[in-house]
């Protein structure tokens, strides 16, 4: 099954997983967070990553065809989760500074449109951006 077609449960319950204290050394960032902002963080970060790689990247995606030989850092899912982290922290800061702070509003989501704080550099490396090779015809 492709994580885009999980509920919003399972993927939550997915990048707790991910973000397990054996596993990963932020988990106490994730856990500092509301389980309502989690998801609300995982739907915008998949948001992000569709806008960013493309409207039809959710169709093409199965994490049932992982690893895929000579892409092993290919992991949507785990951007997905760093991005949602990401995502929830500059959230706060900008909460914290007076700016937009729940990340479901229509004024987050204008302000995200205007100033997006971009892509986070762990997401890009799940994307395997680091591959991409760049050719001069």
């Amino acid at each position: 099954m492709s994580y885009f077609d999980k509920t919003i449960e399972e993927k939550l319950e997915q990048a707790n997983e991910y973000f397990d204290v054996e596993n990963n050394i932020r988990h106490y960032d994730w856990e500092f967070y509301e389980t309502e902002g989690k998801k609300a963080g995982l739907n915008q970060a998949e948001r992000e990553i569709n806008l960013f790689c493309g409207a039809n990247f959710a169709e093409v995606y199965d994490d049932e065809d992982f690893p895929i030989s000579g892409y092993e850092n290919f992991r949507p899912d785990y951007a997905i989760f760093e991005q949602a982290l990401f995502v929830l922290e500059n959230t706060a800061r900008r909460k914290s500074s007076g700016g937009a702070g729940d990340i479901e509003s229509e004024e987050y989501q204008e302000e995200e449109r205007l100033h997006g704080v971009g892509l986070c550099p762990v997401s890009g490396r799940y994307l395997d951006l680091n591959g991409i090779q760049m050719t001069r015809g």
